[in-house]
């Protein structure tokens, strides 16, 4: 009996050390602008021996994904899995999955992960005009979803829902990070950290996200009690300020400029936190509220408002997002 717990103990102490141990990694995250103003973030990583990739960070899809040109033969191993993948812009990838290890601050994956290697690209039949129109996978960038004439190959998705390419980030350690995004204008680059200490991790405000969707349930609520739309909300890099993403536009938009507004979330544990803004009608400014047609039933409320006032964790283990003031 004592052997049989011993040998169990030690198991299971193998499998937990290398989490606990594992190394703090900060990675700055800088910031271009496209248009109107908007910015876009990118942190830089190697797949197997590549030189290093100017990545496009994006919290608001899930999986590595590349476009041709990016990796040499030995960088990643082909398999024969098929990959099809879709952004908000309505712009749509075909692939196959290739496995490989993926080294970021120069920390790398504990083993290789599926990376998504595209070979075409297309549009939505409902978004014709996607940014990827009239585009091969050769000379599509994805700084043109952004409509930036800058090149751009990668793009890491950090979000917490399954998908057929990896999360990177999920594979380097104890499955938590942390995103601070640079403000407009700012400077200085912000950080990724990954691996944080258990003190930098304290004192966040943690919901449980959706299991699937990696959402959190919420509203935007205005000043008034008919102000106030309600759906899945998902803090997105990839979306400029905030967007109420529906079938119709909700009946009391515009909400006028200067409207005191409350982003409001909760977690299916009835735990709730409470993020104050006021409205500006600024293409570009992180407080610009807006509606974007989707084909989702439920309204979705994304955006990269809540990194401009909150540094937000990620725990991947735990399926949690957390929200601290900056």
């Amino acid at each position: 009996m004592k052997k049989s717990f011993l040998s169990a103990f030690l198991l299971l102490s193998a499998a937990i050390l290398p989490a606990y141990g594992a190394t703090r990694i900060e990675i700055p995250i800088t910031q271009v602008s496209g248009v109107n103003g908007r910015s876009y973030y990118y942190i830089p990583l190697t797949v197997g021996n590549s030189p290093p990739i100017k990545t496009l960070l994006d919290t608001g899809s899930t999986g590595l994904r590349l476009l041709p040109g990016v990796l040499g033969a030995s960088d990643a191993v082909l398999t024969t899995r098929a990959s099809n993948y879709g952004y908000g812009t309505g712009s749509q990838f075909t692939g196959v999955i290739a496995r490989g290890v993926v080294t970021i601050g120069g920390v790398q994956t504990t083993e290789p992960v599926a990376i998504m290697l595209i070979n075409k690209v297309g549009c939505r039949e409902n978004r014709p005009n996607c940014p990827a129109a009239g585009h091969t996978a050769q000379d599509f960038g994805f700084g043109e979803e952004g409509g930036m004439a800058e090149a751009n190959r990668a793009r890491i998705g950090i979000r917490l829902a399954p998908s057929d390419a990896d999360n990177p980030l999920a594979k380097m350690g104890n499955g938590i990070w942390i995103v601070e995004l640079p403000r407009p204008g700012d400077a200085m680059p912000g950080r990724l950290i990954v691996n944080p200490t258990d003190k930098e991790i304290a004192d966040y405000t943690r919901l449980r996200a959706d299991s699937e969707t990696g959402m959190l349930a919420g509203c935007v609520i205005g000043n008034t009690d008919n102000q106030k739309v309600c759906g899945q909300v998902l803090p997105d890099t990839g979306g400029n300020g905030m967007i109420v993403e529906a079938r119709q536009r909700p009946s009391s938009f515009p909400w006028p400029n200067g409207t005191p507004t409350v982003l409001a979330v909760q977690d299916d544990r009835g735990k709730k936190f409470g993020m104050s803004f006021t409205v500006k009608h600024v293409p570009g400014d992180p407080e610009n509220l807006h509606w974007e047609q989707a084909n989702s039933p439920e309204p979705r409320i994304s955006g990269s408002y809540p990194f401009f006032g909150f540094s937000v964790l990620f725990d991947s283990i735990h399926h949690e997002i957390g929200f601290r003031p900056r």
